[in-house]
């Protein structure tokens, strides 16, 4: 029975959340997830959801791997309940929720554009752990990524869905974007922080970006993060003017690209993150 609207969605995020928690144990995923859900269902659904994604777990684990597959899931179901009430307790208040409301706004403009934001954040943090950086700093920019091309919601729509090539004035519009994103950002009480990266997260290691020409060193490893993340999201996924690129491509434009125009270690680490799924999901990163 649908409990509320989206939770067939979430319900196949959460199994595929938990199923990664199981096997790493990493909470931010999950805590993410949460608050991204608080705004839709009650902390009641959201533990429902929980539990039937640990028990959907648990049923396909082989006899020799349940008892600390069962233990896992418990411990993590605990945890995420927590969190669950504290989240209602503080709701409206954390920077978290203000991303949320954020999210509900793109919503209505562009959904694909939220899709597109949602990814962005969760692939960001993948690579911001998978680097070794500490927790606060991978939430942050979790968050970040979450924000990144937020300043597309104030440009018309048909510049952004085109099939046709954009003239100088339409491309300069286009760019404006992050500077956009940036003011919409920085005006907000508790996402301050992440309006510099929101501003830098189309400059490149050469000077070749916008919108200030930024080199090297002078972009913040934190953008570098995003921009690989941010590319290789708009690559693999659909729009409306264009087919989605394979994952193999995505990471043949990055690589070749990688030293010059993205940081390579950072490249590295999204093609690790991806090697590492092929292998727990025994599919290639072709498709």
């Amino acid at each position: 029975m649908i409990r509320y609207p989206g939770e067939r969605a979430a319900f196949a995020e959460l199994l595929s959340i938990v199923r990664d928690e199981v096997r790493f144990e990493d909470r931010w995923a999950i805590v993410d997830w949460i608050r991204r859900e608080m705004h839709a269902a009650s902390p009641e659904e959201i533990t429902d959801l929980l539990d039937r994604a640990g028990t959907d777990i648990a049923a396909g684990v082989p006899e020799h791997e349940r008892r600390v597959v069962l233990s896992r899931l418990d411990s993590l179901r605990e945890r995420a309940e927590e969190i669950v009430w504290e989240q209602a307790s503080v709701r409206g208040t954390t920077p978290e929720d203000l991303v949320d409301a954020m999210h509900e706004m793109v919503r209505v403009v562009d959904p694909t554009l939220l899709t597109h934001l949602t990814g962005v954040g969760a692939l960001a943090g993948r690579i911001a752990k998978d680097l070794g950086l500490e927790t606060d700093d991978v939430h942050n920019v979790t968050l970040a990524g979450r924000l990144l091309d937020i300043g597309k919601i104030a440009l018309p729509q048909a510049a952004l869905h085109t099939r046709e090539p954009l003239d100088a004035a339409s491309m300069a519009l286009v760019e404006g974007h992050s500077a956009l994103g940036e003011q919409m950002v920085g005006a907000i009480s508790g996402l301050q922080s992440y309006a510099g990266w929101i501003r830098a997260h189309h400059e490149r290691l050469d000077g070749s970006g916008y919108p200030d020409a930024l080199r090297d060193t002078d972009i913040p490893y934190e953008v570098r993060i995003l921009s690989v993340a941010d590319v290789f999201d708009a690559m693999v996924c659909a729009r409306s003017y264009r087919a989605a690129h394979s994952m193999r491509d995505a990471m043949d434009h990055l690589s070749s690209k990688a030293g010059t125009l993205y940081d390579s270690n950072v490249v590295a680490s999204l093609e690790h993150i991806l090697v590492a799924k092929r292998r727990r999901s025994g599919t290639s990163t072709a498709a």
